[in-house]
Parts: C-alpha cells; structure tokens; sequence
C-alpha cells in the first residue's frame, strides 16, 4: 500500500481563569495515508512555542503543509519581536492574525503553483499574467482550467490544515483558529477551539461539560483531558495525548506571565475522571484544593538555548 500523507488528529485551545490562563492539548499520533490499516506513529510533535513571545501553536492535518506555515509563521514574526526588542514597540494580537494570515498564504500559493505546473504546464505567475513564458497568450480553456485547479487546491486545503494559537501579547489574549484557507477565526463561544478529525468527539465532551472561559484552571483540565480520552477510545487516528501547554498572563503569573507544562497523564487527572465519571456537574474544582493541586504539577518550559525567535516542537524540546 502506498504511503500518502502524514495526517494528524486532533488539537484543542481553551481560555479559562477569566481569559488570564490558556490551555493547548494535542495527541502525537501521525498516521501515514488514510486506509484503517495505515502504518502510524506515536512519537510525534504537534505544539509549538515562539520564544521569547508567550505563544504557542497546535497543527493537525497534513505535517508537510502544517509544519510549512509553522515555520513561516515564525519567519513573519521574527522581524516583529526584533523592533519590540529593539525599539520597545507594542505586539498586539492583530500583529499575530496578519502573520499568522500570511504564512497560510505562501502555503496557498505554493500549492496552487505545483498544481499549476503539473496540470497545466504553466507557473503560476506565468497563468495569472495571461501568457505564456515566450509571451505567447493563454487560450480562455487554460485561462478557465487554471481557475479551476486553483479552486480545488483551496477546496482541498480545508481537512489538511488546522493550527490554533494561544497566548498573551501587549495588549491581552491572543486566541484565532485557522482552518485550510478559510478566513481566520479570532473569537470562540463557547471559549475552545478545535482542530482534527477527532473535533466532532472532543466537542461533545467539551459541551456536556458546559467548558467555558469562567471555569479554573483545574476543571478546564480535566475537561481537556476527557476530551481526548474519548477520542482517543472513539478513533484509531487519535494517540496518547502529549503534554499540555499552559499560558499564564501576567496578572497571573507577574511580572511577565509564564509558558509551562502539564503532564499528560498524571495520576491527579485519573482520579478526578474516575470521581466525575458519572456526574454532572465539575464545579466542584473550582475551589482551592483542586488548582493548588494541579498547579504543584506544573513545570516551566525552557526553551533550547540554540533557539532564537524559531518555532519549536515542544514535545520533543526536553
């Protein structure tokens, strides 16, 4: 059987501590085509840091175009985090939307011009000028074929690509999803996002839970964590889950915030899913002991020093 793409399955982005705290979870698993016998594995890296910026970022769909736009995320912010560095200018969050808009761009057209090339025979440039590279006019059929391909290429773009990034810049949280191509979502409600073929199973949890931006920091966890449980007993395409992300503001954690680490399966989060396995209601963990609790496993993050304003796997940094 032939091995056709690297697809991932499933990322979710929750604000919760009254939008002062966000939580980024993934699985590792990566499954090579699309066959339920299709060879996978469990060791790979879906989350993403953006040092020395209190960001991070979840892919899932296809690695060699999600990974692209990763990398070229970063490229787009490096020259924004040097004039902060530098001159002390503000980044806001419409700074991150536009680089994040960006890189999903040159994938976009990266892809439209292979396409172009192999289907047509023509570049890109080349279709979108009208001629041919001895000058030569394109015929309406090229013209309208070229159309087509470029359409189905964005069409097809929409289950192979999905990044959510969270974090906190110079003027609060930043929270956006985007799916393919399509235009970038920068607000959630109820407060989670969700990417990846386990999306429909995570979302049913997320919702019985009644998730949303007023709960702790505790109770947001166990929740993400039930999530992916189910998707993972639900769908062959999910593996073991990867360590959480956890993004406090400043007003959180002073003076400047902090990036940190939560395992993925602490025997903490055990306990409390077999205690609310059959009930209702979670608010129970909003009280004191539960986030002493779950903060005392709280690690922080440190970036490898060989990284300057690059993008990261985070599972694979330590």
């Amino acid at each position: 059987m032939p091995i056709k793409d690297q697809n991932m399955t499933i990322g979710i982005g929750a604000f919760c501590e009254d939008a002062e705290c966000a939580v980024l979870a993934t699985d590792t698993r990566v499954t090579f085509g699309q066959a339920p016998s299709a060879p996978f594995t469990d060791n790979a890296g879906k989350q993403f840091d953006f040092p020395p910026l209190l960001l991070a970022a979840s892919i899932a769909g296809s690695t060699s175009s999600a990974q692209v736009v990763i990398s070229e995320f970063a490229n787009q912010l490096r020259p924004l985090v040097h004039q902060k560095l530098k001159d002390g200018k503000m980044l806001v969050a419409e700074h991150v939307r536009i680089c994040l808009d960006r890189a999903r761009r040159e994938e976009l057209r990266r892809l439209q011009g292979c396409a172009m090339e192999t289907e047509l025979g023509v570049g890109l440039y080349d279709w979108l000028s009208g001629n041919l590279p001895d000058a030569r006019k394109l015929d309406d059929l090229a013209l309208r074929y070229g159309l087509q391909v470029l359409r189905r290429v964005q069409s097809e773009m929409k289950s192979r690509l999905g990044v959510i990034v969270v974090g906190f810049v110079d003027n609060g949280a930043v929270f956006m999803r985007g799916s393919g191509f399509e235009p970038m979502e920068i607000a959630a409600s109820p407060e989670f996002f969700l990417i990846g073929s386990g999306s429909s199973v995570a979302l049913e949890v997320l919702d019985e839970r009644k998730q949303r931006i007023s709960m702790t920091l505790a109770r947001t966890l166990l929740h993400v964590h039930e999530a992916l449980k189910s998707a993972k007993i639900r769908s062959r395409s999910v593996g073991p889950p990867s360590w959480y992300v956890v993004i406090m503001s400043k007003a959180k954690h002073p003076p400047a915030g902090a990036m940190l680490r939560f395992p993925a399966n602490p025997q903490l989060l055990s306990e409390w899913s077999r205690a609310y396995k059959k009930r209702n209601d979670t608010s129970s963990l909003d009280g004191h002991v539960p986030n002493v609790q779950a903060k005392a496993l709280l690690q922080f993050h440190i970036p490898k020093r060989s990284q300057s304003l690059a993008h990261e796997t985070l599972a694979l940094a330590q």
